[in-house]
């Protein structure tokens, strides 16, 4: 990792935590229609919201198949534990 890219790290992070300190419970979990913190700054051209996290492979199926992969191809990964 370049050198610059780090150099502010130690006040950068200070920054960050002394912003999310001024910031409620609420403010950080229950934001309306998105249940999750979003970047800051405004964003005119549409209404950002994060969705929630998938779980892990829970779209494997759906993205194998998008890609062409057959479902018996795909349980047969699976079985071998490679999904």
């Amino acid at each position: 990792m370049s050198p610059r890219r780090t150099a502010n790290r130690q006040e950068i992070e200070a920054l960050i935590v002394a912003s999310f300190a001024l910031l409620g419970s609420e403010q950080l979990i229950d934001r309306p229609n998105c249940g999750a913190v979003l970047p800051s700054g405004a964003v005119d051209a549409f209404t950002p919201c994060m969705d929630a996290v998938p779980a892990l492979g829970q779209h494997t199926d759906a993205i194998l198949g998008e890609l062409g992969w057959d479902a018996a191809v795909i349980e047969r990964l699976r079985q071998a534990g490679a999904t």
